[in-house]
């Protein structure tokens, strides 16, 4: 109960402090590369117990279809020690017009994480998230490979939500 709590006090938080962000920021890629940002909120249950993450999300689009993810994140959990890192991760995606400013973009992809306590892994994800004007509401599904490098942990599953806008660039 006091994860749960937790989860629904983060993700006013972050809808709080992002709305304002992403309701006046803009996309304009009109060369590649570029990049845009995004802030979240997810929870999950593993061996450990219920946990929280939140994480905020710097995007390098390659190119139209190909994004470059790094997602710095803190996770709390309930029945072990908090902990940071990084999420970096290649995905790939198209987008479905939904609307005259409206689109729903879904993608998927594979990375890595490193941790602060050194349980790094691989893991694999997929996403969807619809768009009106600047302002972005996601949802993604993230499904960490333990077992795959051999660690003493089960590998463990993350559903979050974000909400996000973007900010054109190039470099």
């Amino acid at each position: 109960m006091k994860a749960k709590m937790h989860v629904m006090i983060l993700l006013v938080v972050v809808i709080l402090l992002a709305a304002p962000m992403a309701l006046f920021s803009f996309e304009t890629f009109d060369k590649y590369p570029s990049f845009s940002y995004e802030i979240g909120a997810g929870s999950g249950y593993s061996s450990d117990g219920g946990f929280y993450e939140i994480n905020a999300a710097l995007n390098t689009h390659l190119q139209s279809w190909l994004v470059w993810r790094n997602s710095a994140f803190f996770r709390g959990q309930t029945e072990a020690d908090d902990f940071f890192g990084l999420d970096t991760s290649m995905q790939a995606g198209s987008r479905v017009r939904a609307g005259d400013r409206a689109w729903l973009d879904y993608h998927g992809g594979a990375g890595y994480r490193f941790t602060s306590i050194g349980k790094h892994a691989p893991f694999a994800e997929a996403g969807a998230t619809y768009r009106a004007g600047g302002l972005r509401l996601g949802a993604n599904a993230k499904y960490i490979l333990y077992e795959l490098i051999g660690e003493d942990r089960e590998n463990e599953f993350v559903f979050s939500i974000s909400i996000s806008g973007s900010t054109s660039g190039t470099f």
